[in-house]
């Protein structure tokens, strides 16, 4: 029988990547027809308006003069710092998430609705940016309707703890105003919810978005558990080389070879459809990812620390787009005492 991993990165190995997760609560001011999958509405708008608000002039940014100190550069235009160029730049990750509604639906006007927007390391120092860009999209509004809401409140959403108000929107006679000024935390406090749980032997993973995992190039259809693990060593890797203090300090290959010690039990996973226009392309582009549920068995428990960090960083391609968000449940059967 093999032994427990001694090298899998627990809370403290997590440590170095600062996290803001916010909740915006908005109110509908006409009526909104939202797609099957909203992200790449709402990512496009909130781009537009950031980028219109650090740069009214727009020249193109392979022009730009202080790409360094622009907002919109630094978190839509990310540059490879810290990311060798085997790696690319297309595998630089943005420093936040978004999480919109997901599924087709119709929010009425004066019906509430919520976005969620999580930034990660330097990003969090742009939450002003970020709040001023979203009620500027609600100005401007959303789909070809344009379709307007107003932006009423933010919360910080902490582990552990209930929402924290800490901004209140604004109206036509009267700005928004800061109630408080948000603290981050770090990747190292959602590890820590995996304390006295190692020793779990099932659990499982619910792909509430669309997940996109590439394996040897291609998208995988049935994940395996060493795939998840990858996927998540990677972008936490990533994201500390690139906006947090550094690389992720452990040994990848002993880690994966652990994770393939666990089997996919069963699952329940749907391949999910959507397209979105990319300006810089000038196309259409066909996307997609798994959703449903996965049962995992065997020494899971080891990996919860990066599976708890997971559900707050998404997993996979695309997830600034909402893409990847993932719930992870300890289920019974097998555990173990630590």
């Amino acid at each position: 029988m093999s032994q427990p991993l001694t090298s899998i990165p627990d809370a403290s190995a997590l440590q170095g990547l600062a996290l803001l997760r916010l909740r915006l609560d908005l109110e509908a001011r006409d009526d909104l027809a939202l797609p099957s999958f909203s992200g790449t509405s709402f990512r496009g708008l909130l781009g537009w308006c950031l980028q219109a608000a650090a740069c009214p002039n727009r020249p193109p940014c392979r022009e730009c003069r202080q790409p360094d100190s622009c907002a919109y550069s630094y978190l839509f235009e990310t540059r490879a710092v810290g990311v060798s160029e085997k790696q690319g730049s297309e595998e630089v990750p943005r420093p936040f998430v978004l999480e919109p509604p997901f599924g087709l639906r119709t929010i009425c006007s004066g019906e509430p609705f919520r976005l969620g927007l999580t930034l990660f390391g330097r990003a969090t120092e742009y939450l002003p940016h970020f709040l001023y860009a979203v009620e500027e999209m609600g100005r401007r509004g959303l789909g070809e309707r344009q379709a307007r809401f107003t932006l009423k409140s933010a919360s910080v959403v902490r582990p552990g703890a209930p929402p924290r108000l800490f901004y209140e929107g604004g109206n036509a006679t009267t700005p928004g105003r800061a109630l408080e000024e948000p603290s981050s935390w770090d990747l190292s406090e959602m590890a820590r919810q995996a304390d006295g749980l190692t020793g779990a032997r099932r659990l499982e993973i619910a792909f509430q978005t669309p997940t996109r995992l590439v394996s040897r190039g291609q998208l995988v259809d049935e994940p395996e558990f060493h795939h998840l693990i990858r996927a998540l060593l990677r972008r936490i890797d990533l994201l500390g080389r690139v906006h947090g203090e550094g690389p992720l300090d452990v040994d990848f290959r002993q880690i994966v070879a652990r994770a393939e010690e666990c089997a996919l039990e069963d699952f329940e996973l749907d391949w999910f459809d959507f397209r979105r226009h990319s300006n810089r392309q000038r196309r259409e582009i066909q996307m997609g990812g798994l959703v449903g549920r996965a049962i995992y068995a065997g020494p899971v428990g080891e990996f919860l620390p990066l599976l708890m960090a997971g559900q707050e960083l998404h997993l996979g391609k695309a997830t600034t787009f909402g893409l990847g968000r993932i719930e992870v449940r300890i289920l019974p059967g097998g555990a173990t005492s630590m």
